[in-house]
C-alpha cells in the first residue's frame, strides 16, 4: 500500500504514456506522480485552484486533458508541463473529458447540465448541447465515428451528432443517476451504468437493449 504525500482524497487518476509512471489528482487541486515499478513517490504539484474531477489523454498520448470542480480545463504536454487553459460549464464542476478519434476534437459535460464540444487546436467551443435536464455525470466520443454518448442525474443517456450538435437518441433503461457510459473498442456495444444498481448492455447499431446486469 502507498500513501499519499498529504491526507487529501483522490479524485481521479491515470497511467502515463507506457506505463511507467503513475498521475494522481487530489482534492486540492494537485497532481501528485509515482515510479510505476515500486510505486514510490516522486512529486507533487499544483495544477489546479479547485478539486480535481478528471484527467484524459490522447489517443496519440501528445497530451492530457484535466479538468476541476470549478468548471476550468487544461491542457498539459507528456512532461505534465501546462499548455492552455480555459474556463467552461459557468464555473460548475466538469466530470469528464474524451477525445475524439482523430483527436482533433474532444469534448466535455458538466454540472451545467452540458455537453460541449471543443476544437482541441483552436481551444475553441464549438457546440454546447443542451437536452439533460440535470448535472451530465459521464460522456465519452465513440471509438470510431462521429457519435457521443452522456449520462446525467436526470436518469437518460443520451446519443448527439458532435458535427452538427443535435440529438440522435434518448435511451430511458435507468431509474437513477447514469454515473459511467462506455464504448467497447468497435463501438457496437455501449455499456451504461447507474446508481440503481444495474449495469445496461445496448447494441447501438440496432438499438436495442441486449442484458441488464445487477
Amino acid at each position: 500500500v502507498t500513501r499519499a504525500k498529504n491526507s487529501n482524497p483522490v479524485m481521479c487518476l491515470s497511467w502515463t504514456p507506457g506505463g511507467r509512471r503513475l498521475l494522481t489528482g487530489n482534492q486540492e487541486g494537485e497532481f501528485t506522480l509515482w515510479d510505476g515499478i515500486n510505486f514510490s513517490f516522486e512529486l507533487i504539484m499544483s495544477a489546479h485552484d479547485n478539486s480535481f474531477r478528471c484527467m484524459a489523454w490522447s489517443h496519440n498520448n501528445n497530451y492530457l486533458l484535466t479538468s476541476d470542480a470549478g468548471g476550468n480545463i487544461k491542457y498539459w504536454s507528456p512532461s505534465i508541463a501546462p499548455v492552455q487553459s480555459i474556463d467552461s460549464h459557468n464555473g460548475q464542476p466538469i466530470h469528464a473529458l474524451s477525445f475524439s478519434p482523430s483527436d482533433t476534437k474532444f469534448v466535455s459535460c458538466g454540472d451545467d447540465a452540458t455537453v460541449r464540444i471543443w476544437d482541441w487546436a483552436q481551444r475553441k467551443e464549438e457546440f454546447e448541447l443542451k437536452g439533460h435536464g440535470w448535472d451530465v455525470k459521464t460522456v465519452q466520443w465513440h471509438p470510431r465515428s462521429s457519435v457521443i454518448c452522456s449520462g446525467s442525474k436526470d436518469n437518460l443517456v443520451k446519443l448527439w451528432d458532435p458535427r452538427s450538435g443535435l440529438l440522435l437518441s434518448t435511451l430511458y433503461g435507468h431509474k437513477n443517476t447514469v454515473t459511467k457510459v462506455a464504448w467497447n473498442d468497435n463501438g457496437n456495444w455501449l455499456l451504461t451504468a447507474s446508481r440503481d444498481q444495474l449495469i445496461k448492455l445496448y447494441d447501438i447499431r440496432a438499438m436495442r437493449e441486449l442484458c441488464s446486469l445487477k
